[in-house]
């Protein structure tokens, strides 16, 4: 159930800044780099549209970065989805990746990809919850937690999942 107080934003000029912010948090979590200021502001420049932020209260608490594949038009991916720990289980996720898929499907994409680390089940139970199935389609995989994960997607020993969501 969505909470009254939270509302979801299209990017606007500026917001890498505050994308800047909330990707610092996400990185210290992931235990990752975070996203450099120049690359979160050449998303800004050139996928601002399918690039949404949660607020709670005036508060940024969250945001979807996707991308439409310059490759494949029918083809969108969401490239990272993070929600701050203490404002998780309002609702912001969820409605966050729903505006993101809507968005995706006015621009016209049939199918919309992420990966995700075959070790986060708390991630692939929410994908799977939201209608998302593993995509086997993009090399040989190998299981990971009972998972089909592709092997070395991101390189040597970086194995991922790769769930997609076919449009309806």
């Amino acid at each position: 159930m969505k909470d009254k107080n939270m509302k979801i934003v299209p990017c606007q000029k500026g917001d890498f800044l505050v994308l800047g912010r909330l990707n610092n948090i996400f990185a210290k979590e992931m235990g990752i780099i975070p996203t450099s200021l120049h690359t979160l502001k050449v998303a800004e420049l050139l996928f601002r549209n399918t690039i949404q932020l949660a607020y709670h209260e005036n508060i940024a608490i969250g945001y979807v970065l996707g991308m439409r594949s310059q490759v494949d038009k029918e083809e969108g991916w969401i490239r990272q989805l993070f929600v701050k720990k203490e404002y998780r289980g309002i609702g912001a996720g969820k409605i966050l990746v729903q505006t993101e898929l809507d968005v995706f499907r006015n621009l016209g994409a049939s199918i919309v990809r992420l990966t995700t680390d075959p070790k986060n089940s708390t991630g692939i139970a929410f994908f799977k919850k939201l209608g998302f199935t593993v995509d086997k389609d993009y090399g040989e995989t190998t299981k990971i937690e009972g998972f089909d994960a592709i092997k070395d997607f991101y390189g040597p020993g970086k194995h991922r999942i790769i769930f997609k969501k076919v449009m309806d």
